[in-house]
């Protein structure tokens, strides 16, 4: 498979995410991880421009042998992966609600593109079940720790911005 789109929005990071993106490697020449702007999400911990800058330092030996690419968008996840010629998505499933979720917006991918995008759904790895972006932000609202749910370099770019963790 010549290259796959990995959309979310990402903030932060966490090695659920890079899980994912790891496994994604394993399927493609090239992983397009894309930062979107999810309009649902209004008040994010770290802008896009943040959050690109953080995944290209954390990927940046990957991206320079060209098998991860980090873009960022503000358009249709559908026209993101047309204009940069992927023709599948890739989403982490944790569990079933993610299911019903991602396959209603997989459902909805495929019919916008004429039924040209399909999505492949990647099972979380068992200790990742319950990592996700909305936990990690609840326990950095209570202080409590989150290093063993992101990797180091988001760890460092959250602690310089919220100095109590």
């Amino acid at each position: 498979m010549e290259r796959v789109m990995y959309p979310g929005s990402f903030c932060p990071f966490t090695l659920g995410h890079a899980d994912i993106v790891e496994r994604a490697r394993k399927i493609s020449n090239l992983v397009i991880i894309a930062i979107m702007n999810n309009t649902s999400k209004p008040e994010q911990m770290f802008s896009i421009e943040e959050r690109l800058d953080m995944l290209k330092e954390l990927y940046s030996q990957d991206i320079s042998k060209g098998h991860i690419k980090v873009i960022s968008s503000e358009e249709a996840t559908v026209d993101c992966a047309y204009r940069h010629k992927c023709m599948h998505i890739i989403r982490g499933l944790r569990g079933l609600t993610d299911f019903d979720i991602e396959s209603q917006m997989a459902f909805t991918n495929r019919d916008l593109s004429n039924n040209s995008l399909d999505t492949i759904f990647l099972v979380t790895s068992l200790e990742h079940t319950y990592t996700s972006s909305s936990n990690v932000r609840e326990r950095i609202k209570y202080n409590k720790s989150i290093e063993n749910l992101v990797p180091n370099v988001i760890y460092d770019k959250i602690r310089q911005k919220y100095i109590n963790l």
